[in-house]
């Protein structure tokens, strides 16, 4: 048993620094050979697991006959698209966290959307309704005015709500704009999450529990100059609320967001059972 779980590790963690190395290439700065040749190692020693076990065949036939048929079943359940679908999100959650850092900008991998690549990844390898759920009520409506308001100033070269002008600044990184393309994708990959394994009851639970607490991280942590999240004052320019009305209401504000999008995806699941 131990040593069949310690094979399909290796093997995710090993397609995972594979993905990673891949997408690394693109990014000159990054050593996606390295990145290569550590998932290749992990690969290679998943093998030798594998032969370990197929030596265990011939000393006891049935205890490998059993091994084997819980692994067809395991890879039958957790299914072939979402380990590769967690490998390349989990490893897009890498990749961002060495840029960042590559960039000297680490404090913005508080904000939800950048680190929400590697949520995703977590929760397609684990099979957590859970996850997909809460991160789901949590960022899905943020996301979505930013999402409006990068493609009006994209078509338009007019701001809505001013939270992606940052995107066309000139000194703004090319590497990060391409990353920061996340924020469409997350949301979808979230959105199919609940529909492949449902919504949970308790993604309420989940959404704000981790709303206040990268809530509490922009506001007591990481400081006033980065307004990680937004928590320190309102990132919508035409709105004129004062820092400190603005701190105390944000996570009232997130709770109602929540609450709204749990009951709408809620209800989306209740018709669909029926």
């Amino acid at each position: 048993m131990y040593k069949r779980i310690k094979r399909i590790i290796l093997l995710i963690c090993g397609w995972g620094f594979v993905i990673a190395g891949i997408i690394s290439i693109f990014l000159p700065f990054l050593q996606g050979v390295a990145f290569i040749i550590t998932g290749l190692v992990l690969l290679g020693y998943a093998r030798h697991v594998k032969m370990l076990l197929k030596n265990g065949k011939r000393n006891s036939e049935k205890i490998y006959s059993h091994a084997q048929k819980k692994v067809l079943i395991f890879f039958k359940q957790a299914r072939v698209l979402d380990i590769i679908l967690g490998c390349v999100f989990f490893g897009l959650g890498i990749a961002g966290i060495i840029i960042h850092f590559q960039q000297g900008v680490e404090q913005d991998l508080f904000w939800l959307s950048n680190h929400w690549a590697l949520i995703n990844g977590i929760a397609f390898l684990s099979g957590s309704s859970f996850i997909f759920s809460s991160v789901t009520v949590l960022g899905i409506i943020p996301e979505l005015f930013w999402v409006v308001d990068f493609l009006f100033l994209l078509f338009t070269g007019h701001q809505l709500f001013g939270i992606t002008n940052y995107w066309f600044a000139p000194e703004y990184s090319i590497v990060l704009k391409i990353l920061n393309l996340q924020h469409i994708i997350n949301p979808l990959a979230a959105l199919y999450g609940v529909k492949r394994f449902g919504f949970h009851h308790k993604a309420w639970i989940g959404g704000i529990g981790y709303g206040i607490f990268i809530w509490l991280i922009g506001l007591l942590i990481i400081g006033r100059v980065y307004n990680v999240n937004c928590a320190w004052k309102n990132c919508i320019l035409f709105l004129p609320i004062p820092d400190l009305v603005w701190q105390i209401a944000w996570p009232f504000v997130a709770i109602g967001l929540i609450l709204v999008m749990c009951r709408i995806l809620g209800k989306g699941s209740r018709k669909k059972k029926k």
